[in-house]
């Protein structure tokens, strides 16, 4: 098998640490192996603007993108046959998906942007239509630019444009934790690095590092 003919997007890791899987502006993903560099499947996604984002489950049996189209439309495969599972609107244009993630459990997404944070609950099951649910900042926050999000455990980490992590508990209204005064554009980044000064973070993010 051959590699892509458009622009690659995206990439995303296996949790095994032995696949790839990739995706481009002509809405193909391919499954590579990272150690033979080998493509060892294609299937093509759901809309036909592109894949914009792409990650997988954290047991790997199944992977989730966000589309390029109008809807942000957000899928999740069956990494093995690429067969569609389910599908909804993700953050519908003139917005945009900043961030896609995973939950440790494997049972819920979120997907962040433009002063919108939303939330797919229940996605293990095969369920053709995911229930979205947009989550409540809290007057402790703000609306703003969310530019992306991890999971530790169950719940979920945003990092907002003004330099803040909003933490929610599995998936309800969020804490917020001040860390640092910055931008935030890479949220991974940001916590495993070992230089930051621990009496910087806050008690409870002390245990995500």
């Amino acid at each position: 098998m051959q590699g892509h003919c458009a622009e690659v997007t995206c990439l995303a890791l296996n949790p095994s640490g032995r696949i790839v899987a990739t995706g481009d502006k002509a809405s193909m993903i391919h499954i590579w192996d990272a150690l033979t560099l080998e493509c060892l499947d294609t299937f093509s996604g759901i809309v036909k603007q592109g894949i914009q984002h792409i990650a997988f489950a954290p047991n790997g049996e199944s992977l989730v993108t966000v589309g390029l189209d109008l809807d942000r439309t957000v899928c999740i495969h069956e990494t093995s046959t690429g067969e569609m599972i389910s599908s909804a609107k993700g953050l519908v244009s003139p917005n945009n998906v900043m961030g896609l993630a995973y939950s440790s459990s494997g049972t819920e997404i979120c997907v962040v942007g433009r002063q919108q944070i939303k939330f797919f609950r229940n996605v293990g099951g095969r369920r053709q239509a995911l229930q979205g649910q947009l989550g409540k900042i809290g007057k402790a926050g703000k609306k703003q630019t969310f530019f992306c999000v991890e999971y530790f455990n169950d719940d979920a980490v945003v990092g907002c444009a003004s330099g803040e992590l909003y933490r929610f508990r599995a998936g309800r209204s969020a804490r917020t934790d001040i860390v640092l005064q910055i931008f935030i554009f890479s949220l991974p980044l940001l916590l495993h690095l070992s230089v930051i000064p621990p009496l910087v973070l806050p008690c409870p993010l002390l245990r995500l590092l």
